[in-house]
């Protein structure tokens, strides 16, 4: 089996930082640079060490989730054990989305997985491309998020008030005679 080592170690750093930022956005967490790029790297790293280990797939699947939680914990650093929980699962999510999108990309461009759950894509279309589609949807996601917080924000500040002031004249040349505020 010949692995590209470029590919890989570009590939998983690339959207290991998408997804590690996005965690990091939905999450409101202010650790989206550095400590992100810092946990993409141990993840691009593990990516490469993978298929030299040789583990039955029960503990495959164990040592990925078990790096997926370092990574967390050092890009994101959530404190308390309701926030860890919580990271984790936006962190698996976003895993599941974006991985979803690579294996699509790559099936629909005749891809294939062998045994110890290692894509082989041996189509002539760049990686590049995959990646472009992959950070597309990223910025998709960071839309998506940054509109609803948005929308969530405007709706708990609209307030319909109505003033009125003793013995003034409105617009309409109409005298008030009381002076209230109604907030509702």
């Amino acid at each position: 089996m010949e692995i590209v080592i470029e590919y890989v170690l570009i590939d998983n750093l690339v959207i290991n930082f998408l997804i590690l930022y996005l965690s990091a956005l939905i999450l409101k967490l202010n650790s989206r640079g550095l400590r992100s790029f810092s946990g993409a790297i141990i993840g691009a790293v593990c990516a490469l060490i993978t298929p030299m280990l040789n583990l039955p797939n029960y503990l495959l699947i164990i040592y990925k989730l078990l790096l997926g939680y370092i990574m967390v914990r050092i890009a994101l650093k959530p404190v308390g054990f309701a926030k860890n929980v919580i990271s984790y699962f936006v962190f698996l999510l976003l895993t599941a989305v974006m991985g979803g999108v690579c294996f699509g990309i790559v099936f629909m461009l005749s891809g294939d997985i062998n045994g110890g759950f290692v894509l082989v894509y041996d189509a002539e279309i760049p990686v590049g491309v995959i990646l472009l589609i992959v950070s597309l949807v990223s910025f998709a996601i960071t839309k998506l998020v940054q509109k609803l917080n948005r929308k969530k924000l405007f709706n708990t500040f609209i307030f319909k008030a109505e003033l009125k002031n003793l013995n003034k004249i409105d617009l309409l040349g109409n005298k008030m005679t009381k002076m209230r505020t109604v907030v509702g």
